[in-house]
């Protein structure tokens, strides 16, 4: 797929994306992220959210091999996580450490958000190209939510994580402010945790 050149203020910026898709679906109670919605799977939602072009590679880190299979068939890396501790910190350095471009900037992803919209992920990575040393975040009305888009000046600290911690804890730890994109629709930002959750959003 040929990529779209994202124009930084000086030059072309180059964007990765990876996907953690790495959950036990303990809440779930079964397997959610090949679980059907609309007629696809949960994941197939997070992976079509991609607006084509943007992202020069993308990958998806996950345990399950028919998630694997479906990353796959869009044209993704998958990266299997044989981690049995359901550590954030393994899955995101998995997925840094799984990545053959030099980026400028790397969009986290989680697979279990089937309303985001491309348009709302476009905008996050045009709002990224105004100031790539920044980290940017969907928004709904002042809360933060996924995706997150880190500046390549970051990929070492969360390739070195703390056990048991994610990105949020470098956000946490980054002087400078995140910068925020409003989503198109509220539900953009809901997570599928439990099948009620699932209905709600349905409604």
């Amino acid at each position: 797929m040929l990529c779209k050149p994202l124009m930084g203020k000086d030059t072309a910026l180059k964007l990765a994306c990876i996907f953690l898709a790495s959950g036990h679906s303990t809440r779930f109670g079964r397997d959610k992220l090949t679980f059907p919605v609309n007629g696809k799977p949960l994941c197939v939602h997070a992976f079509e959210s991609l607006p084509p072009g943007f992202f020069e590679e993308t990958v998806v880190v996950t345990r399950d091999p028919g998630v694997a299979q479906l990353a796959e068939e869009h044209s993704f890396r998958a990266v299997m996580n044989r981690d049995t501790t359901n550590d954030p910190a393994i899955t995101i350095r998995l997925g840094i450490e799984a990545l053959s471009i030099a980026a400028d900037g790397v969009m986290f992803c989680v697979c279990d958000m089937p309303f985001l919209r491309p348009e709302s992920i476009q905008a996050m990575a045009e709002e990224f190209a105004h100031d790539p040393s920044r980290i940017v975040r969907l928004s709904w009305q002042g809360r933060m939510g996924n995706p997150v888009l880190f500046p390549a000046a970051l990929l070492d600290e969360l390739r070195s994580l703390p056990a048991g911690k994610s990105g949020r804890y470098v956000i946490e730890q980054n002087p400078e402010p995140v910068r925020a994109v409003e989503a198109l629709e509220e539900r953009e930002l809901h997570d599928i945790d439990t099948l009620e959750d699932l209905a709600r959003v349905m409604i």
